[in-house]
C-alpha cells in the first residue's frame, strides 16, 4: 500500500504485526518511521504528517534565516521564534 505526495512515494510497511511509514526520496534513499501504527492507514497519514511538518519548518527556517542575515531579526529575536518554531512543529 503507497501513496504518491507531492512526488513522494510513501509506503506502509508491516512490522511484527504493526505497521510503519516509509518515504522513497527522488535518489533513491528513504526515510522510515520510529513510530508503530496499528493499521497501514495510520501508517500512511503518519507518513504524510511528517512531510507536512518538516516542510513547514524548513519553509519557515530558512525565511527567519533570512530575515536574520538581512539584518531584520536580532540574535535573540531570532533564537526566540526559532524556539517557538521547534516547540509548534514537535506538537503537530
Amino acid at each position: 500500500m503507497h501513496k504518491d505526495y507531492y512526488g513522494l512515494l510513501i509506503s506502509a510497511l508491516s512490522v511484527r504485526h504493526r505497521w510503519k511509514w516509509q518515504i522513497i526520496l527522488p535518489y533513491g534513499g528513504y526515510l522510515t518511521s520510529n513510530e508503530d501504527y496499528s493499521s497501514a492507514e495510520d501508517a500512511l497519514s503518519g507518513g504524510k504528517c511528517w512531510v507536512e511538518r518538516e516542510s513547514t519548518f524548513n519553509a519557515i527556517n530558512s525565511c527567519l534565516a533570512q530575515f536574520y542575515s538581512a539584518g531584520v531579526l536580532n540574535p535573540s529575536e531570532y533564537s526566540s521564534l526559532m524556539d517557538s518554531l521547534r516547540g509548534i512543529t514537535q506538537r503537530c
